[in-house]
């Protein structure tokens, strides 16, 4: 499989190199750029092979797009050519001297013009199934420059930016049949011949869904069925026999790695109307589909070329057969050609000159009928012959030029006669035909780009701009097929096989972001008189692109592929939702020795809620271009942020404003997080009394961006925070109690931290409570003969822990404590001495969660009080009698 980076769906080049021509014996396998360019004795190619690791070899192919990342584009405007590579190879040793041959030249797998910089994105569906089948090996692709001269460049699999590596973007779904033998020929030749002139004959090994068979290396056997006729090898590289000379039959053995033939039938004589047959000697059954009609030989006729013909003219002459553009005039070159009772030297009939009047009318090959005209030197002509009128055309020597023009797309034929001769051997006139060629679309134009409910693309000009779809969501494109004048093409998508319309996008902004392509990239449905309608493209990221419509398969008809107009913007695109994970957050435990927290005391976190969002596609694609600008979750658009607990009433009053709070990052790659604060704190409300509870507390909010998107579900809820050292809630008070005592030695004065058990129990010593501190003591109402300066809190010395600490520090023992150690603060008064009996107020100024109630008349809560008493005795007991036993 690729590398993550990728994406799902991609396949990863596995070998890569670029041949040099003019250094032969030069590898260069290990460059970060690959180098096209075609220039005789300087020419560069580049070659390309893919992953197609674990996949069943009938697995159904329904998507394969080669991409191909130009680093440095030529502005020739020519299109670079693809070609299956049909040879082994390796990226360390591959040369120009030992691998720039070896491609199935016969066939042009798809083409592109590289003239910007960015991807390059070409439909190789039906390669990729032979692939897969395995009737071809997968030894890759190969790129050649139609171009003169300059050179484009690729980023090859060795590139620093991983980003920009070639690709194979593959999709399967179910099985295949896997066709992968030769169904039928398929014959083409101009259905006119002259008995002087050697005829081209062009036979194509096809399987049954019509796809070029290259695998084919049996023997076929050419049969004019007449008697008559002497067949010669054009081109081919099979093993070629006519065994005897003038009796219509031939054999040719197909050379493996070639889809097509083209042989000449020399006819000088036999009977007129000839049905030539071509099939498989073993098996006759495999055979041409007859659907190229007969061939009339004469004495003479016209051949109509594309380019005029030389005096006197070549052995073999070609005829017309060139792919045209829709609406764009061409010219076709007459000659009067055979020969006549006067002249029965085999050439062109230079007496056939001046004014002549000739009938024009074309047929339908592909699709079969139609409704647009062709035109010959402007003049519309029937596609019956029986209907076609004269037109004057002027020949020189033999030989004329007329104009042709069809605004349709298809494969069409164009015919013509010269009925006006009054000749035996001619009673039908003087005839000729072109080949059937092809007229492709002259542009594809896109419109009623809308969402799912129709409203209008709102071509976004920039982060900014207003919203289109969310990524993954469906929307819709019109496009229609037109001709060079701008008129439609209603024929295109009519075709045998119809053709339709490849959509692509290219990424406006971000500029430098992720581009994951157009799905489906043939989306469109039928085609109706030219246009169609694709209802459900979709592109999974977060910007804005530009569509642009090409040829299906990147070869109208096999004539080369049309790039139309690409449209303005399309976008915004926006995330269609968030998806979250969290981190492990933790709460504070307040006092962790004990395992408790005091109902009042302010917590926070021990380790921070964060929140990772993360863009997503509607299929569940990350969107990596939701940063930057187009990151769009604030502070402002984050909706109700709140902190929950099943047991008691949470105090929030501490955290931060939502303004602030949580911080929110962009990572990049369509990823952001949100941390959270406890700022001051949070507390529970400590109202009255109640028995201890273990806090359970969630954190929620709605994760909404500026655009509206959101979660799948909302809120989005931490639940159950833990706290790091025991979740217990406890009531608490501090307790000071009275106590009497001698003036002659230090009074122990009971200061204890307590709390609630329940209404039975009520408060009790709090001996886990090793953690209270910011107490402070003061001692007040001195009373009797206790002068203030004659007793303090034994402490470390003044004012020490408590405060109210003694100038000279306690013994060890009786030092104050603070925090207690189980509860008990260890609070002693010093020792006022003789003569100082009386007694004075001790006050604690504890904290809020630790005041109480103590005097319920008075509203509100109160620091402890104590009051500690020197030179007071209970008194002598009143005892008559006391007996102990033992």
């Amino acid at each position: 499989m690729a590398p993550a980076a990728y994406g799902q769906g991609f396949r990863a080049t596995i070998a890569d190199a670029w041949l040099e021509e003019a250094s032969g014996a030069a590898n260069h396998g290990n460059d970060q750029d690959l180098l096209v360019k075609n220039k005789p004795g300087e020419s560069f190619r580049a070659i390309f092979q893919y992953d197609l690791s674990g996949l069943a070899t009938n697995a159904n192919v329904t998507e394969a797009e080669v991409w191909f990342w130009v680093n440095g584009p030529d502005d020739s405007g020519d299109p670079v050519n693809i070609y299956r590579i049909n040879d082994s190879w390796s990226e360390n040793t591959a040369t120009w001297n030992n691998t720039a041959n070896d491609f199935d030249a016969a066939t042009i797998v798809g083409s592109f013009v590289p003239d910007s910089t960015g991807w390059q994105k070409i439909d190789i569906i039906n390669l990729t199934q032979s692939w897969v089948c395995q009737p071809v090996n997968d030894y890759g692709l190969m790129l050649i420059a139609t171009s003169s001269d300059t050179e484009s460049k690729f980023a090859s699999r060795e590139s620093s930016n991983a980003g920009k590596r070639s690709r194979l973007k593959l999709k399967t779904s179910g099985t295949n049949t896997c066709i992968t033998g030769v169904d039928h020929f398929v014959i083409s030749h101009d259905a006119f011949g002259i008995h002087c002139l050697a005829e081209t004959i062009t036979v194509r090994a096809e399987d049954a869904a019509a796809n070029p068979v290259t695998t084919y290396d049996q023997q076929v056997t050419l049969d004019t069925q007449s008697g008559n006729g002497t067949w010669t090898l054009v081109t081919g590289s099979g093993t070629f026999a006519d065994a005897t000379a003038d009796d219509g039959i031939a054999t040719y053995d197909w050379a493996a790695g070639e889809s097509e033939a083209v042989f000449s039938l020399s006819y000088a004589q036999g009977a007129s109307i000839v049905d030539i047959d071509v099939y498989q000697t073993s098996d006759t059954l495999v055979r041409d589909d007859d659907t190229e009609g007969n061939i009339v030989f004469s004495a003479s006729g016209f051949t109509l070329t594309a380019v005029p013909l030389s005096n006197p003219p070549p052995g073999l002459i070609v005829p017309f057969n060139a792919t045209q553009v829709a609406g764009t005039d061409f010219g076709i070159y007459l000659a009067a050609y055979g020969q006549t009772a006067n002249d029965p030297l085999c050439g062109i009939i230079e007496s056939y000159t001046g004014p002549r009047d000739l009938k024009f009318w074309f047929g339908f090959m592909d699709p079969v009928a139609g409704t647009v005209a062709a035109s010959i030197d402007a003049a519309a002509i029937p596609t019956a012959e029986a209907s076609a009128t004269n037109q004057a055309v002027t020949f020189t020597n033999g030989q004329a030029a007329v104009t042709g023009k069809y605004k349709d797309a298809g494969s069409i034929q164009v015919f013509v006669k010269d009925d006006n001769l009054a000749h035996p051997d001619l009673p039908n006139g003087i005839r000729g035909a072109t080949a059937a060629f092809v007229v492709k679309p002259a542009n594809f134009t896109l419109t009623n780009i809308e969402d799912g409910a129709g409203n209008p693309n709102p071509a976004a000009a920039d982060a900014s701009g207003a919203v289109f779809v969310a990524a993954g969501d469906p929307f819709s494109v019109t496009v229609t097929a037109r001709d060079a004048e701008g008129d439609i093409t209603p024929n295109f998508g009519q075709e045998n096989t119809p053709e339709t319309v490849r959509l692509s996008s290219g990424l406006i902004d971000p500029a430098a972001g992720n581009d994951p392509g157009l799905s489906p990239a043939l989306g469109f449905g039928p085609f109706t008189a030219g246009t169609a309608t694709g209802t459900t493209f979709t592109w999974p990221e977060v910007g804005i692109v530009r569509l642009q419509p090409s040829v299906g398969d990147g070869n109208y008809l096999s004539g080369g592929d049309v790039t139309g107009l690409a449209s303005g913007n399309v976008g915004r695109f926006i995330p269609h939702h968030f998806a979250t994970a969290f981190n492990a957050p933790l709460f504070q435990t307040q006092c962790g020795s004990g395992g408790f927290t005091y109902i009042g005391e302010s917590f926070g976190f021990s380790t921070a809620p964060l929140i990772t969002f993360t863009a997503l596609a509607s299929g569940g694609s990350v969107t990596q271009n939701y940063t930057g600008s187009f990151f769009k979750v604030t502070n402002l658009s984050l909706q109700n942020r709140n902190y929950t607990a099943t047991s008691g009433n949470l105090d929030l009053s501490g955290l931060p404003a939502t303004s602030a709070d949580p911080v929110i990052a962009d990572t990049a790659g369509g990823i952001g997080t949100l941390l959270f604060s406890s700022g001051t704190g949070i507390s529970f409300l400590r109202t009255t009394a109640e028995a201890p509870f273990d806090a359970d507390i969630d954190l929620s909010i709605d994760i909404i961006d500026s655009d509206g998107v959101t979660t799948l579900v909302t809120p989005v809820t931490v639940t159950g925070i833990p706290f790091d050292n025991g979740p217990n809630m406890r009531f608490g008070r501090a307790r000071l109690s009275d106590v009497i005592g001698s003036e002659l030695i230090n009074l122990n004065v009971p200061m204890h931290s307590e709390f609630f058990v329940d209404a039975a129990t009520g408060f009790v010593n709090h001996t886990d409570d090793s953690c209270t501190a910011n107490v402070s003591l003061s001692l007040g109402n001195f009373r009797g003969n206790l002068l203030p300066t004659e007793t303090c809190v034994l402490d470390s010395g003044s004012p020490g822990a408590s405060g109210a600490g003694c100038a000279v520090a306690g013994p060890a023992g009786q030092r104050y404590r603070e925090p207690p150690l189980g509860g008990d603060f260890n609070l002693f008064l010093l020792a006022p001495g003789a003569g100082y009996d009386g007694s004075v107020d001790v006050t604690a100024d504890v904290p809020f969660w630790l005041e109480f109630d103590w005097d319920a008349a008075l509203p509100g809560l109160e620091d402890p009080t104590g009051t500690a008493t020197f030179g007071i005795y209970d008194g002598d007991n009143k005892r008559i009698y006391t007996r102990e036993l033992y």
